[in-house]
């Protein structure tokens, strides 16, 4: 399962990076750091995912996916216990139950593939 509106307010967010604009510093302008999309997912999930992030890093200069691989179980107690992440992609229904029932996602998780 994965939260995929977590991802389109990020994804979305970063064309309008290039027009923010307000009123004129005092100090001189920091460039901003590149935007970075933080998936957590299944460790089931790596070949596909890897090729993915791969294919947004292409299409989207500057934005930098980071991918955290581990057990269902292992990723939602990482979330539970404050960890950040923008997509949770679970290998169990249970798990994301789990993470939904502590308020931690932001939309309805869907079934997005299943695996054996």
């Amino acid at each position: 399962m994965v939260n995929l509106p977590a991802v389109k307010p990020l994804l979305s967010a970063v064309p309008l990076l290039a027009f923010v604009s307000g009123a004129r510093p005092a100090a001189p302008v920091r460039p901003r750091p590149d935007p970075t999309l933080t998936v957590y997912a299944a460790a089931s999930l790596t070949a596909a995912f890897g090729a993915l992030g791969d294919t947004l890093e292409r299409r989207m200069p500057g934005l930098h996916v980071v991918f955290n691989f581990a057990g269902s179980q292992q990723l939602a107690l990482q979330i539970e216990l404050g960890a950040a992440a923008d997509v949770f992609a679970s290998a169990d229904q249970h798990w994301m139950a789990d993470v939904r029932t502590h308020g931690l996602i932001a939309d309805t998780p869907r079934v997005f593939v299943h695996n054996r």
